[in-house]
């Protein structure tokens, strides 16, 4: 996953592995094993790529995930003092973890139970793919690509006159944003896969989606990575002489309703994908890419297949 040509299955690629194991038609020969901690390579190649201007307090909530046993120690070598919360690996999962819908971790971070306030609290999911920012006065942004300031300051710098990717559930106010700083928007398919190999074909670098998961292609992988878009987000943090909530400009909010996913053929031309392109018109700006999306002037649509999760 995590060299120059590395790229994950999509759906018909995952097909074919399932037909090969069916057919029991795999490669014989002979190999060895190696047992080998990528934890040193992780903290070099990011401490070579990443410099924080100045000293910032961090409050650190991994969650009881797989970020506790890496970002407070990374955090540290790039001159941070940190404050732990919940660091300690536990697949039980006691604490919510930044995934959790019910918002509770989201004013953790600034440091409710650690005697701290610290400039910013960090707080992962339970893989370490997504973060979300707790600013120094308790206000919380979002983890949505559509909807964060720590967003659009690692994006600023890099939109300036190149493409950004993002997935059709993203709000109007995420391109209409990218356009704003001089960069150019592009609607892709939902899901990681489809991402990371729009980024790759187009050599794009930098790509989000909706639920959270950001991916670099500049100097990087092309991969989602939480504990890199912290450490991203802190040295452009700590190149300002304020406060972290001085420097983050507000994000133009907006209204959400809730998804609904009725039972529905998982085909690209699923009849309410249908009628809502049939329905745009050139004013809309609809998208065809996964399904159909349309914006309207005070409103967005989007309408388009999900492939069931077996388990």
């Amino acid at each position: 996953m995590v060299h120059a040509e590395a790229a994950p299955l999509r759906e018909e690629e995952i097909q074919g592995l399932l037909a090969t194991i069916r057919a029991g038609d795999f490669e014989r020969g002979q190999g060895k094993r190696t047992v080998r901690s990528p934890r040193e390579d992780y903290f070099t190649a990011i401490t070579e790529r990443v410099m924080l201007a100045r000293k910032l307090r961090v409050v650190v909530d991994a969650g009881n995930g797989v970020a506790g046993t890496f970002a407070p120690e990374l955090l540290r070598r790039l001159g941070c003092e940190v404050t732990e919360l919940y660091c300690e690996s536990d697949g039980t999962f006691p604490k919510p973890s930044a995934r959790s819908r019910d918002g509770r971790e989201r004013t953790r971070p600034r440091g409710q139970g650690c005697g701290d306030p610290g400039d910013v609290g960090i707080a992962y999911d339970g893989d370490a793919d997504r973060m979300g920012v707790i600013d120094d006065r308790g206000r919380r942004h979002e983890r949505r690509p559509d909807s964060s300031p720590s967003s659009r300051a690692i994006f600023s710098p890099v939109t300036r006159a190149a493409e950004v990717v993002f997935d059709v559930k993203s709000s109007q106010a995420l391109a209409d944003d990218i356009r704003a700083h001089g960069g150019k928007p592009t609607m892709w398919k939902t899901g990681h896969s489809h991402l990371k190999q729009k980024m790759r074909d187009d050599h794009i670098l930098l790509g989000g989606e909706v639920s959270g998961h950001m991916f670099f292609g500049e100097n990087w992988y092309g991969v989602d990575d939480g504990i890199l878009a912290s450490c991203k987000f802190l040295e452009l943090a700590s190149q300002t002489g304020g406060s972290i909530s001085a420097s983050s400009t507000p994000f133009p909010i907006s209204s959400r309703r809730r998804s609904s996913r009725p039972p529905a053929p998982t085909t690209r031309s699923s009849p309410w994908s249908t009628e809502l392109a049939r329905s745009s018109s050139d004013a809309t700006r609809p998208s065809t890419s996964t399904g159909c999306a349309s914006s309207f002037p005070r409103a967005g649509a989007s309408c388009g297949p999900r492939t069931p999760t077996r388990t």
